[in-house]
């Protein structure tokens, strides 16, 4: 959505109005839907009388923003119908709260929304209609007409949801919505396969029940993608343990292919969520709570085997008053000599340059920002070393070293244009203390991971060079 500015008129934009609302220290959004929407609610632009209608509220006391969604095409009076029936409004925090807001305030507030949630007024604002779900449950389990995603203390009429929770719900929905399309797609093709087969005469693929209790498992899901019986596939899974040993005894070929499958689609699964988060401007929550699922995905950005010592990790810089904690984003470890090492993650939207002069660029404040941001988490690591190093009985089989920490920086994407990428390129390789590597190589090293992985896997060798 194009960016406002106080008096600004941009074709086929909303019209953004910010009035002092009826609580002091509140102002009122009222927006006014473009032509096209007015339009398509069968209204005439010029003629028939279409009022702007409050969308959010800024209040500055309480740190919020408060959004109502409704239906932005009017209804033939120019009236605009609420999308939720029993949830009217949908609330967040405000950073930047700040008095007397314009209209370009107003639209940057908008910025602070949750993952999950539209962004642009043209529409109506709320929650996705993906997600709508939530608000339902929201509905079912409280009588507050108000939803509050945030982790700060709600209001009277505020039902809260916290930031990681919703979070982890609507990824789950995601998730639900990934398995629903690929079990949708399996239903299709069978049909059709076995449609087309009995026109021409040949056979179709039914699907025949065995004695084996775990094959009956197996081909009840095949025969029906839609088949989630929890019960049912937690036995699948269970027997199949019990039996791990028998397995590889009795059929130490088809075990094999069975494991490098699993891995396979586990790291292929990985792929796909990755790809589909850079596709959208999550934050950088959103990114932690990626990575720490599957620490494994961050090792590439070493030049040298690691594991993963812990997540976010408290590495030292804390007052005595309490404040000026450090959080390092992950603590990994060389898996040879032992040697710590921190991982700081931005976002991939980032910017990494920014202009000098012509055909040069310097570091962006983000990255700039974020390699002074990991060297002072070593800096307060290594001074509180030995305090961590009792307190997490990293010795023997654990033990963590603290050499030379290295600092990797994760951030942004690569330059597409030329000059860009060169004066990015020419920065990282003489930033000493401090690796960068950009969101889309990571991206890039798992998928060349899983094309060798997919070549090389039981049964297939490599192809040579």
């Amino acid at each position: 959505m194009a960016r406002r500015i106080p008096g600004q008129r941009i074709e086929g934009a909303p019209e953004i109005t910010v009035k002092p609302g009826n609580v002091p220290g509140s102002w009122d959004v009222y927006v006014k839907p473009s032509e096209e929407r007015i339009k398509d609610g069968g209204l005439d632009p010029d003629t028939d009388k279409v009022e702007p209608v409050v969308l959010y509220t800024l209040d500055e006391t309480n740190e919020r923003v408060r959004l109502y969604p409704v239906y932005t095409r009017p209804e033939p009076d120019g009236s605009f119908t609420p999308k939720h029936k029993k949830i009217k409004a949908i609330s967040f925090d405000w950073f930047d709260a700040g008095p007397n807001p314009d209209e370009t305030a107003a639209d940057m507030a908008l910025d602070f929304q949750p993952d999950g949630l539209t962004r642009d007024p043209n529409y109506g604002l709320g929650i996705k209609k993906e997600y709508r779900f939530v608000l339902d449950a929201v509905a079912d389990h409280s009588d507050k007409d108000v939803l509050y995603i945030g982790d700060g203390g709600p209001m009277e009429d505020e039902f809260k949801l916290s930031l990681d929770a919703f979070d982890d719900l609507i990824t789950e929905i995601d998730r639900i919505d990934r398995r629903a399309q690929v079990a949708e797609n399996e239903v299709k093709a069978t049909t059709s396969y076995n449609v087309v087969a009995e026109v021409v005469g040949a056979e179709t693929r039914p699907f025949r029940l065995g004695r084996n209790e775990i094959r009956q498992l197996i081909q009840k899901y095949v025969a029906d993608p839609d088949y989630r019986d929890p019960d049912a596939q937690t036995e699948l899974v269970t027997e199949l343990g019990r039996s791990a040993r028998t397995f590889a005894q009795q059929a130490p070929e088809a075990t094999e292919q069975l494991i490098s499958e699993l891995e396979l689609t586990r790291l292929e699964l990985a792929i796909q969520e990755f790809e589909e988060l850079m596709a959208k401007h999550h934050n950088e929550n959103k990114w932690q709570k990626f990575f720490e699922d599957d620490p494994f995905l961050l090792s590439f950005a070493f030049g040298y085997p690691v594991v993963c010592v812990n997540g976010q990790s408290y590495v030292g810089g804390r007052r005595i008053d309490g404040k000026g904690e450090k959080i390092g984003d992950f603590l990994y470890k060389n898996s040879v000599n032992n040697n710590a090492a921190l991982i700081e993650i931005k976002k991939p939207q980032s910017p990494v340059v920014k202009k000098y002069r012509d055909g040069v660029y310097g570091p962006h404040d983000e990255l700039s920002g974020g390699i002074t941001q990991v060297l002072d988490q070593r800096y307060h690591f290594t001074r509180k070393f030995p305090l961590h190093q009792s307190d997490n009985d990293w010795h023997g089989e654990n033990e963590v070293a603290d050499y030379e920490i290295d600092c990797v920086l994760i951030v942004g994407t690569m330059p597409t244009e030329k000059d860009k990428r060169r004066s990015f390129q020419l920065y990282r390789k003489n930033s000493h203390g401090v690796r960068i590597v950009t969101f889309d190589e990571v991206l890039e090293m798992l998928k060349n991971l899983l094309a060798y992985l997919r070549e090389a896997k039981p049964g297939k060798r490599p192809k040579k060079s």
